[in-house]
């Protein structure tokens, strides 16, 4: 249910700040998204996250005070850098998130060795 909020407030707010701004509601759309995908879909590591969101952050502070680099510029980056983060985290043998049981079906064994068997 709280996924469920976090993505309606999300909604919402993306649509007010659009109305204000397209590129502050695409922001706000593109890290509630990117919340969901590491949170929910790939489950991604803290770390990771807390790197990402800094690297948007930076990319997008230079943007709004030093007009560079171009927007285009700042997604591609950050896009690419959330699909680094998503390979990397998938080829853990750790990994739980979506398709687990097909890229990693020795998840059971990882987590009976590594104290974490249910």
């Amino acid at each position: 249910m709280i996924d469920i909020a976090v993505l309606g407030v999300g909604a919402i707010g993306s649509l007010f700040a659009w109305r204000e701004a397209w590129w502050a509601g695409f922001a706000v759309a593109f890290v509630v998204l990117h919340f969901f995908l590491f949170c929910n879909v790939f489950r991604i590591a803290r770390v990771p996250e807390l790197v990402w969101a800094t690297t948007f952050v930076l990319l997008v502070s230079l943007r709004i005070f030093l007009e560079k680099p171009g927007t285009g510029v700042v997604i591609g980056l950050t896009l690419l850098l959330t699909t680094f983060l998503i390979w990397r985290e998938t080829r853990k043998p750790s990994y739980h998130g979506i398709f687990w049981k097909r890229w990693n079906p020795e998840l059971r064994t990882w987590w009976e060795n590594n104290g974490r068997a249910n």
